[in-house]
């Protein structure tokens, strides 16, 4: 780490092993940088290259069993998924430190090389992977695949000061991938969109009774999907999509209004908080996934 009047530099070297199949990451370069503007203002930016390890049980799994009934591992020489990181941004600082509102803005880019993608030509990728709590029962595989995620972010906060606090978070974003076809396609997580809204009110009662107001608002784009290959669903007993035309169809856009009202009393030696949580106040009915 470097420091001077007005720069922090952070730099380093990451090295990874992964002694299963002796997968090997040399001296991956991070660095991050912060200039100070001013006491209220700094940008920052920073870049890395990152090696990642596959879900572990794919290293074992196998479609076939060996004499021993015990599955050949058809995937264990899988190496790592690799990325280069590429961020900016801005903060700025608006009114005083305990009640003003911090606003941030960053931009960034990922360019994701070596993601396990299916040896026979398809739309599978890896990179999918942990979009939903399905666990993957993949053919042999091979590091060629591609993807490439960028948008930009914003957080706007407000610590509790004079009552009452807000967060709001923003992001526009796109994630693109390839399969073995070579055919560039939203991935599962190109939602396009997502926003966050926190709110909380608090007003104190006979000095040291608290009734307080909280609400959090959720909105983000509708997940991708694609026709569902009928036959096959039959076949597998779960919902298979047909190849050619994945992740083609977006579900409507996610939203979701909470709302929160607590009453607190506080006695010398215990307090006591009376608390009513209403969920999806206005009862809207968010699609996730097909499912059998």
């Amino acid at each position: 780490k470097f420091s001077a009047h007005k720069f922090d530099i952070v730099m380093g070297l990451n090295h990874q092993f992964f002694c299963l199949n002796n997968s090997l990451s040399i001296m991956e370069p991070r660095i991050g940088i912060q200039y100070y503007v001013n006491g209220k203002m700094k940008v920052n930016a920073g870049f890395g290259l990152h090696s990642q390890i596959q879900q572990p049980y794919l290293y074992f799994y196998g479609s076939e069993n060996a004499p021993d009934k015990k599955p050949i591992p058809q995937n264990k020489n899988m190496d790592f998924t690799r990325s280069r990181h590429l961020v900016a941004g801005v903060e700025r600082q608006l009114g005083s430190d305990t009640s003003g509102i911090r606003i941030k803005l960053e931009g960034y880019y990922q360019n994701v090389y070596d993601v396990p993608i299916d040896e026979q030509e398809s739309s599978f990728s890896l990179i999918n992977t942990g979009a939903d709590f399905r666990r993957l029962t993949p053919g042999k595989l091979k590091n060629e695949g591609r993807a490439r995620n960028y948008g930009l972010e914003i957080t706007a906060e407000r610590g509790f000061s004079f009552g009452y606090l807000f967060l709001f978070t923003g992001s526009l974003s796109e994630s693109k991938y390839q399969g073995s076809d070579r055919i560039w396609r939203n991935s599962d997580f190109n939602c396009k969109y997502i926003s966050n809204l926190l709110f909380t009110r608090e007003w104190k009662l006979k000095k040291q009774n608290i009734l307080a107001l909280g609400t959090k608002i959720i909105g983000a784009g509708g997940r991708w999907y694609g026709p569902v290959d009928t036959v096959a669903s039959i076949t597998e007993k779960d919902v298979v999509y047909i190849s050619e035309t994945r992740n083609t169809q977006q579900f409507k856009p996610y939203f979701r209004f909470d709302l929160r009202i607590s009453y607190k009393l506080n006695l010398p030696n215990i307090s006591h908080e009376l608390a009513l949580d209403l969920i999806n106040v206005f009862n809207r009915r968010n699609v996730s996934e097909h499912f059998t």
